[in-house]
């Protein structure tokens, strides 16, 4: 089996051949694409040296992702994968995170509260270095935001936590319960066994018995007499 550096060298190597692809056909490619890439030539090159140094490695089903634990047919790619991970771990680029972090109105209200404290005296907008400040701002707000998430995070994590170790406790507790009681009712069934009853009274058989002999006895007599 390849080794994970090997794994995702050949995952780079089919998404630079599938952005090649749509590079090639640029129809069906995004503007954004094509004004990325810089130089077309120098990134086929790359594609080419890294498909040498792969070798046999390279674009095999052994190295690949696939859906059902590897079992089914349905292969991942590379930008498949990404979306996947980011979603189950809830993370976003960085350039995604401060777009939506600037259309904020508490970032507004930050950024007019530092102009109030004189931050950007000296500096007009569309100056470099009044964009240098305002980056500034960003760090700083995103720093203060990050801060807030992280301790959110860290006290639903608290709560989980805690509760988690109550419902151990009373599935304790109550596993505990329900032995006392088994074990309660195994000791009750064992004393009752383990009694020294009295014999039953003869009743019945010991009057049976009596008026027999009685009989017996008066015919005794009268046959004497």
């Amino acid at each position: 089996m390849a080794s994970k550096s090997t794994i995702n060298a050949n995952l780079c190597l089919q998404h630079l051949t599938q952005l090649l692809t749509e590079i090639d056909s640029p129809d069906s490619t995004d503007p954004a694409i094509l004004s990325a890439v810089s130089s077309i030539d120098e990134l086929k090159l790359a594609v080419s040296h890294l498909r040498s140094a792969l070798n046999l490695q390279a674009d095999t089903p052994a190295n690949d992702y696939f859906t059902l634990e590897g079992l089914s047919d349905s292969k991942l790619n590379l930008s498949e994968l990404v979306t996947a991970g980011a979603s189950s771990l809830n993370v976003r680029t960085r350039g995604e995170a401060e777009a939506e972090m600037l259309n904020m109105k508490l970032f507004d209200q930050f950024v007019a509260a530092v102009k109030e404290k004189g931050f950007f005296n000296g500096a007009k907008p569309g100056e470099h270095e009044y964009e240098e400040r305002f980056k500034k701002i960003i760090v700083k707000f995103r720093s203060k935001l990050a801060a807030a998430a992280k301790a959110k995070e860290s006290k639903e994590a608290r709560v989980k936590d805690e509760a988690s170790k109550n419902s151990n406790i009373d599935a304790a507790s109550k596993g505990s319960i329900t032995s006392t009681n088994n074990s309660n009712n195994s000791n009750s069934n064992s004393n009752i066994s383990s009694a020294n009853f009295p014999p039953p009274t003869p009743t019945y058989s010991a009057k049976k018995t009596s008026v027999v002999a009685n009989a017996s006895a008066r015919i005794e007599k009268a046959s004497v007499r």
